[in-house]
């Protein structure tokens, strides 16, 4: 299972139903690098989560994500996680779509 916590500049009309209802949370702006700091770490839907994949997303026009990523590495770590990188020996995850 996964949980979804979405930041777009789209509008709410634009996002598939299929995909807004695996949102815990979708923001409807770019977010500044606290809040996407925030999101992935203490505020996110995965603690607690024994095996976790966080997919993290910035575009050419921004960095938050890129600015977050010290503090979102540092309490990933200190709650006792291991950093790897995704390769062909990961565990895959597919979520499948009814709509």
């Amino acid at each position: 299972d996964f949980r979804l916590v979405g930041a777009t500049t789209r509008m709410p009309h634009e996002i598939p139903p299929a995909l807004r209802s695996r949102c815990v949370e979708v923001f409807f702006r770019g977010l500044r690098p606290d809040e996407t700091a925030a999101i992935a770490t203490e505020d996110s839907p995965a603690v607690g989560m024994q095996n976790v994949i966080m997919l993290l997303h910035d575009s050419a026009t921004k960095q938050s994500t890129v600015d977050a990523l010290p503090r979102i590495i540092e309490y990933w770590k200190a709650q006792g996680y291991e950093l790897k990188a995704i390769d062909r020996d990961t565990r895959i995850s597919h979520q499948g779509v009814n709509n």
